[in-house]
């Protein structure tokens, strides 16, 4: 196989062979490109990804329960960040590709087929796209037989990471276009990953022996949440990242802010320790994370994020984070940050 240029796939080198229909009545449409090497033959359409964010393996099950193989999702870029310009061309081939595969089922269908096609990929307003690519896999045997290799070994076991944060390099084979009553796709396979595996998690804190014998409390020091209380009823749990607390050794006490426009320095007219409405006021503001390099370096900043999980992975595996706990039923993690 040849690996394709992403920026010259074009409605005259790719080529979509005719569908073969399947013992359940589904269409598969074969997708190949002309890479102008040697008789110019057809070959698979085999596109490179750069280095991107991964949350590990993941298995796919049908509605029985049952593996049916395995998918790797990716971040086409940080979750914080503008795409950088090969993220972003990445993204531009892939979103190609889908209008290629369009056009090719336009001409032979009309347009309902055409509305249906979706390519293996989430995208959300304000959220950085995610690739579901799968994993070559064989039910017959339930082995992977994507190869998978790191700068330390030549193959790796697919398996062991599993669930397991990782930075991976992608060849993908555009392998078909797949037609059903219920859905139009476009299948996207791994050929093979270059995986970098990234520090796991590890918790940082324990119990002593008389915290232990303390009766439960709350999960949250309430100094941290002074003017906090009673204020998370309003907010929006579906946001990426819905309360950052900062607490100050300044003036007025306690600082509380939201998500997505940090101002430089400290927030300005963040709410005293008595402003019983200061903490859903300021909710209203909207900060971004690279101001927190400019704050000042004293006092000590303790910065307290509450997120979905897996919503802000770059945060979460800065080596700021000095604590994190699950809470929520796993549904919602609690980070603690700190800024000497």
């Amino acid at each position: 196989m040849q690996l394709t240029s992403i920026k010259k796939l074009n409605k005259e080198n790719v080529i979509f062979n005719e569908a073969v229909v399947n013992q359940y009545g589904s269409k598969s449409s074969n997708i190949e490109v002309k890479n102008g090497w040697g008789e110019n033959t057809p070959g698979p359409l085999v596109i490179e990804s750069p280095l991107l964010f991964s949350f590990g393996v993941q298995k796919s099950l049908d509605k029985a329960g049952n593996l049916t193989g395995y998918s790797i999702p990716t971040y086409l870029w940080g979750v914080l960040d503008q795409p950088s310009r090969k993220e972003f061309d990445f993204y531009d081939g892939l979103k190609k590709i889908e209008d290629l595969c369009y056009e090719h089922l336009e001409n032979l269908y009309g347009p309902e087929i055409p509305e249906m096609l979706k390519l293996p990929l989430i995208e959300r307003e304000g959220k950085a796209p995610i690739l579901y690519s799968k994993l070559i896999f064989s039910k017959k045997t339930q082995n992977i037989h994507t190869l998978f290799r790191s700068r330390e070994n030549a193959k790796e076991n697919p398996l062991d990471y599993h669930d397991q944060y990782c930075k991976v390099k992608m060849e993908l084979i555009i392998d078909s276009i797949y037609i059903s009553d219920e859905a139009v796709t476009v299948q996207i396979k791994v050929n093979d990953i270059f995986v970098k595996p990234l520090p796991q998690r590890q918790p940082l804190v324990s119990l002593s022996s008389d915290e232990e014998d303390e009766e439960e409390g709350p999960q949250f020091s309430q100094d941290l949440l002074i003017g906090c209380k009673g204020e998370f009823t309003h907010i929006d749990l579906s946001v990426e990242l819905f309360y950052i607390c900062e607490s100050l050794e300044k003036e007025a006490g306690a600082c509380y802010c939201s998500k997505r426009d940090w101002v430089h320095g400290y927030p300005s007219n963040y709410p005293s320790d008595n402003d019983e409405h200061g903490a859903s006021q300021v909710t209203e503001k909207t900060l971004s994370f690279e101001a927190l390099e400019d704050l000042p370096r004293a006092p000590p900043l303790l910065v307290i994020v509450f997120v979905k999980g897996f919503e802000l992975i770059d945060l979460l595996l800065s080596d700021r984070v000095v604590d994190v706990i699950e809470v929520e039923n796993g549904c919602v993690s609690h980070f603690i940050m700190n800024i000497p």
